[in-house]
């Protein structure tokens, strides 16, 4: 599976200028319009699974401290990736390289509800 890190590498600090942010940010949306209206190439649909499974932090635990609706919120974030990755695999696609592929990710900018 591809990520945005393939597409976009870091300096060999391991950081991202603002101008590849913000191409990584279109290149993204790009791919979630390209892949929802039917268009899309094997490529968006691998930036999007990807994006999808980092954003349900789908391999991510649950902290035993967490407060119950933290731990409620995290756990249906990721029942909802589980539902996407069951389609993928009983039409026929397999989600080889996946795990890799979120580890490698860019990280993510968003706010924890």
């Amino acid at each position: 599976m591809i990520t945005l890190r393939d597409l976009f590498p870091p300096s060999e600090e391991g950081a991202w200028t603002d101008e590849q942010v913000a191409q990584m940010q279109r290149r993204l949306a790009s791919a979630y319009r390209a892949t929802f209206s039917g268009t899309g190439t094997q490529e968006d649909a691998s930036l999007v699974l990807v994006d999808l499974a980092r954003f349900t932090r789908y391999l991510d635990t649950t902290s035993i401290d967490a407060p119950a609706d933290v731990a409620k919120a995290l756990d249906q974030r990721r029942a909802v990736f589980v539902r996407i990755a069951e389609a993928v695999i009983m039409s026929g696609g397999n989600l080889d390289g996946l795990h890799r592929a979120v580890l490698m990710a860019p990280p993510i900018d968003v706010e924890e509800t």
